[in-house]
């Protein structure tokens, strides 16, 4: 089955009623079949730019890992197909693009510093 994937900025402030809401700050993902019913939904770390993380680049690979870039954050966050936190990448220059390379690296377009830097996933699922 196809497989789309989709992820929501953090929300602004916590939901009304409640003193802390562990969404802020934070952006869901969900997987979806091509029908739209989701499949599964995970939740990224905290983004250091919290709510005002604006904008994200999103990188899927052959084996289902996700890759999230926050631009605001200077932050890459890789999630496996599971859901579960592979890599968070900090410090940054505004990464504005992701994508996986053939070879399973990541490829990460830094636009505050004009390149692009590759990165070796390694781990029991980032090998």
């Amino acid at each position: 089955l196809p497989i789309l994937i989709t992820v929501e900025r953090p929300r602004s402030r916590p939901r009304k009623g409640t003193a802390d809401d562990s969404t802020v700050a934070r952006a869901r993902v969900q997987w979806l079949e091509s029908g739209g019913r989701v499949l599964r939904t995970a939740w990224t770390p905290m983004w250091a730019a919290g709510a005002g993380e604006r904008a994200f680049a999103v990188a899927v690979d052959g084996r289902g890992r996700v890759a999230i870039a926050g631009e605001r954050s200077g932050e890459v966050c890789v999630l496996s197909a599971e859901g579960a936190v592979l890599a968070r990448l900090a410090g940054l220059a505004a990464p504005r693009a992701v994508v996986f390379g053939v070879d399973g690296t990541l490829l990460v377009a830094e636009a505050g510093a004009a390149r692009i830097i590759r990165l070796t996933l390694l781990g029991p699922s980032g090998e």
